[in-house]
């Protein structure tokens, strides 16, 4: 398993190298690079392109470190061109399976006009992604909520996380959202109970594959909206790290696609797993 750690000169790529670390994925190769676009305003400026890759290369040099400190022998490498961009097309070079980053809470608005590369990750990458926030405890094992949709790219998503076998992962919970409409459910309309039953049995057969898998795993199906409903059960269980699959990237998955995903990276505070399968 390839993994891509995205490098900043400010050290928020520790979080996620603790992260990524943490997660126990077995035989894994790991290459940590920098990438950093040359703003138009130096480009005839050698001193100032000179302090520009001179920073790139002294973060790369401390990430080996960082890495070695966790126990990874991993290779280094500079790249040029806009961070997120560049990590998706290099990722797609090496054959990546997940590209791992940190990226800072922006809010929702500052998320939408500004961005971040976990945001052009989220949208443009065609491999899984691994977007760490904020501080997590750096020993035990993760507890992790997987919110499923049931479809049948869920359940490939589910089928590509145990293949992956993230044996740093002790607990999961894992949650669909119904949102039933409140007025079929006060005339006790039969395909609203039928809705909820087979939702409910379709989660407790995914519980039983994370068993069989050896996860403590339980399942729980809410009648929320599925960003709410993904709130409290993060704050309920406690979790270090949301895992959810979402299909499709470019413009369209933002638009129609991913908006779920894309609420998860952009505005909330918990570190996310996007699997894609």
């Amino acid at each position: 398993m390839k993994i891509v750690v995205g490098i900043d000169t400010n050290g928020l790529y520790r979080q996620a190298l603790s992260l990524s670390t943490r997660l126990g994925f077995p035989d894994a190769e790991w290459i940590l690079a920098y990438s950093r676009d040359i703003p138009s305003e130096v480009a005839y400026r050698p001193d100032l392109i000179d302090a520009i890759s001179q920073a790139g290369d002294s973060a790369l040099e401390a990430s080996a470190e960082d890495a070695a400190a966790c126990g990874i022998e991993a290779k280094t490498v500079r790249l040029s061109g806009d961070p997120a961009s560049t990590l998706v097309s290099f990722a797609e070079e090496i054959g990546a399976d997940l590209v791992a980053v940190h990226s800072e809470r922006k809010g929702r608005f500052g998320s939408l006009f500004f961005g971040s590369v976990g945001r052009g990750l989220a949208i443009g990458a065609k491999h899984s992604v691994l977007i760490s926030k904020g501080d997590a405890p750096s020993t035990g094992k993760l507890t992790a909520v997987f919110a499923t949709d049931q479809s049948e790219y869920a359940a490939r998503s589910l089928e590509k996380l145990i293949a992956m076998q993230p044996a740093g992962i002790g607990r999961i919970r894992l949650m669909t959202a119904v949102n039933l409409n409140a007025r079929e459910v006060a005339h006790g309309l039969p395909v609203v109970t039928g809705l909820v039953e087979a939702a409910e049995e379709r989660m407790q057969e995914d519980v039983r594959r994370f068993r069989a898998a050896g996860y403590e795993a339980s399942g729980v199906v809410l009648d929320k909206h599925v960003n709410d409903a993904i709130r409290d059960q993060m704050e309920e269980t406690q979790a270090d790290l949301l895992l959810m699959g979402a299909q499709g990237h470019g413009f369209m998955h933002r638009l129609i696609l991913g908006s779920t995903s894309l609420h998860q990276v952009v505005v909330e505070p918990y570190s996310v797993l996007i699997i894609r399968p």
